[in-house]
């Protein structure tokens, strides 16, 4: 590579590295935000005044609120998704699967606060109630990654039925869903820097759930 080609790309990666910072800032800005007003009352003033810039620069990264909201969204679920995807694949059994997932969940609620309970306390009827093609779209979009989620949970359970080791008169579906909005619905009370660390809650509640399913007659 040139002297010339290497400058260039040497500022590319500057200016990518730039671009992200800021991009970082105006998400930490605006989950602020959204946690403190909801979606639906924030403004872009909001957040740019949170973000300290004026809202002609705020443009420059993000075209409008329903673009912030989908692209935290997207970034913290996909995570959420690709970990969880890991740990349904590796090679130990369905218990210590279902454990290790309900504790990456809880400590998810820590690690990318107050992302995560942002999406919990939105009323997506009130959202699905604006009249924009978009949100449709984004809607099923989120809807998608949801279930995602729910069918990799719904098929650890479902090995570990299948197997033997976990045992229950419900039906795996309803486990997984009674798993998830068991976890989610933490976030009525917890937050960072209390009593326990979300891993220890974590680790709690698998245990408590895992003790239930492994008693099941």
């Amino acid at each position: 590579m040139s002297k010339l080609k290497s400058r260039r790309k040497s500022r590319a990666e500057a200016g990518k590295t730039l671009y992200n910072d800021r991009k970082d800032i105006i998400r930490q800005a605006a989950g602020k935000i959204f946690l403190k007003k909801g979606f639906l009352a924030t403004k872009l003033n909001d957040i740019a005044e949170e973000a300290k810039m004026d809202r002609a620069s705020l443009y420059y990264y993000v075209g409008s609120k329903q673009d912030l909201y989908e692209d935290i969204f997207s970034t913290v679920v996909g995570d959420n998704i690709k970990l969880a995807k890991a740990i349904s694949e590796e090679d130990i059994p369905a218990p210590e699967k279902l454990a290790k997932l309900m504790t990456a969940l809880m400590a998810s609620f820590e690690d990318k606060y107050p992302y995560y309970y942002i999406f919990v306390q939105e009323d997506l009827k009130k959202i699905e109630s604006m009249q924009d093609p978009k949100n449709d779209k984004w809607l099923k979009t989120s809807k998608e990654l949801s279930k995602e989620y729910f069918d990799i949970v719904n098929g650890v359970i479902t090995q570990g039925m299948e197997s033997g080791e976990i045992r229950s008169l419900l039906p795996p579906r309803l486990i997984a869903h009674s798993l998830i909005g068991m976890m989610t619905s933490s976030s009525q009370w917890f937050r960072p820097n209390g009593i326990m660390t979300s891993k220890e809650i974590g680790t709690a509640m698998a245990k408590m759930v895992l003790e239930g399913l492994s008693n099941a007659k």
